[in-house]
């Protein structure tokens, strides 16, 4: 927000006032902010992503139809913000030829494929012609370049609204990548290519073509969290309740009491935590481990965890050991203890 009050502070600077060394250094200093916070969203989205991939891994048949969505958004996200990159170079090579020295070739790879692209780095100290406002200008609106941003600008905002029923994230896209039309004090319409670029000098039009960098970034985060927070990336699911009884002893003799516990058994059918057997301990952070290696028990046919095991002395014995559950921070191990008592054979 910060960034975005001295951009527009500079721009009303810039159209009106001839341009001075320290108004072009101004701007210098906004575009490689731009620049910075931008890389950290990329960062930022780019874990979101990896969590999607960790969470398809677990629970594919929950998570396939958001994480899908969510590497589409990262397609037209990356899609974007290379087209910008290219037209920020173009204009730089209008002003200081093929050989400017604020430009460095480098190779991006874009979209949920990778696809390997040529772009380049900018460091817009080193750009020469920063004053100007002929060679943008041409671009932008003889060119036409100006038109063809602001069309892929209301494609990406478009998919992005279709993505979701929520008003509050639709109005957030649609404030964030707005390019409505404007009016100036007499009333006179102005659109959006020349309230963004018109009678500014290169420097200029490069900060501002940063921060629409910088907001499809934020947008792209914006969307990808949501998509995050329906497949329950931040909290434990469940989809099945089940009535569970737990008796104290399947064995009892007259006059003795039953006792039996019921309750309620929650759990996400489409996840298959790893049950092991054997006796525990708790760890040093609070947890628990498993006391030499346990046995891991399979799941037969039906999806279920069952313990067999023939008895071979009489006695009361433990059933004890660990389940390990997945979230989206990581593993955690839930204890689990109960009793059972074997008895003589039975005389025939």
């Amino acid at each position: 927000m910060v960034t975005t009050i001295v951009l527009c502070v500079l721009v009303l600077w810039a159209r009106n006032n001839r341009m001075n060394q320290n108004t072009l250094n101004g701007f210098v200093l906004v575009d490689m902010g731009l620049v910075k916070t931008t890389a950290n969203f990329v960062a930022k989205n780019e874990t979101a992503y990896m969590i999607f991939d960790t969470e398809m891994r677990k629970c594919p048949v929950r998570v396939v139809d958001y994480r899908n969505a969510a590497y589409r958004v990262k397609d037209w996200a990356d899609q974007l913000f290379h087209d910008i990159q290219l037209l920020k170079a173009e204009i730089i090579w209008s002003c200081d030829g093929n050989n400017a020295p604020s430009l460095m070739p480098v190779d991006r790879y874009i979209g949920e494929k990778r696809e390997k692209r040529l772009t380049y780095d900018i460091d817009s100290r080193w750009i020469t012609g920063k004053s100007n406002k002929k060679v943008p200008y041409n671009l932008i609106f003889y060119n036409g370049k100006g038109e063809e941003l602001r069309k892929k600008i209301e494609n990406y905002r478009d998919f992005l609204v279709s993505l979701t029923y929520d008003p509050m994230y639709q109005k957030f896209i649609m404030d964030a990548l707005n390019t409505d039309s404007d009016q100036d004090i007499m009333g006179t319409t102005i659109a959006w290519e020349s309230a963004q670029f018109a009678s500014l000098p290169t420097i200029a039009v490069i900060a501002n073509l940063s921060k629409l960098q910088n907001d499809v970034r934020i947008v792209e985060s914006e969307v990808i969290q949501s998509l995050l927070m329906q497949i329950g990336a931040s909290d434990t699911r469940v989809n099945v309740l089940e009535a569970v009884v737990q008796v104290k002893s399947r064995y009892v003799t007259k006059g003795d009491e039953f006792e039996a516990r019921i309750l309620l058994a929650a759990y996400d059918s489409l996840q298959k935590p790893q049950v092991v057997i054997g006796p525990y301990q708790r760890t040093n952070n609070g947890g628990y481990e498993i006391i030499g290696e346990g046995k891991v028990l399979p799941y037969d046919a039906r999806g279920r965890i069952m313990y067999k095991t023939t008895t071979t002395a009489v006695g009361t014995f433990a059933l004890q050991g660990l389940m390990q559950v997945a979230t989206p921070y990581g593993f955690f191990n839930l204890p689990f203890y109960s009793e059972y008592q074997v008895g003589e054979s039975k005389v025939p």
